[in-house]
């Protein structure tokens, strides 16, 4: 498990590096949930991870919300959150880490496109 917190932490702080570059901030946030994947050692997680890997980056990259400071340290700082359970080996703290990131993400997202077309 240590060496899998490590490469984590280096993904998170690869994240919170990337606050003015989307596309840089949707690989290691990419990186991040395929870490993820591999530190479970679960076969099924991780053949699901591969398959679904462009469709995931093409998804952070149009969710990256790097343009927003605030939401971009809520959305490292979430990250972390899940690094911190995995560390403490805390499944269902960790699950709970990770749901909250993927709600806040969506919620975030919807709200970052609404402002972009100008609408409240």
């Amino acid at each position: 498990v240590r060496a899998d917190v490590i490469k984590l932490r280096e993904t998170v702080k690869g994240m919170a590096g990337a606050e003015k570059d989307r596309r840089q901030f949707a690989e290691w946030d990419l990186r991040f949930h395929l870490t993820v994947c591999a530190a479970s050692k679960n076969p099924f997680f991780q053949s699901f991870a591969a398959m679904i890997e462009t469709a995931l980056f093409a998804l952070l990259s149009i969710n990256a919300l790097s343009e927003s400071p605030r939401l971009h340290g809520d959305s490292v700082a979430r990250h972390g959150l899940i690094v911190d359970a995995i560390e403490a080996r805390d499944p269902h703290l960790a699950a709970r880490a990770m749901l909250r990131a993927v709600d806040a993400g969506f919620s975030d997202a919807k709200r970052a496109r609404k402002h972009a077309i100008g609408r409240p």
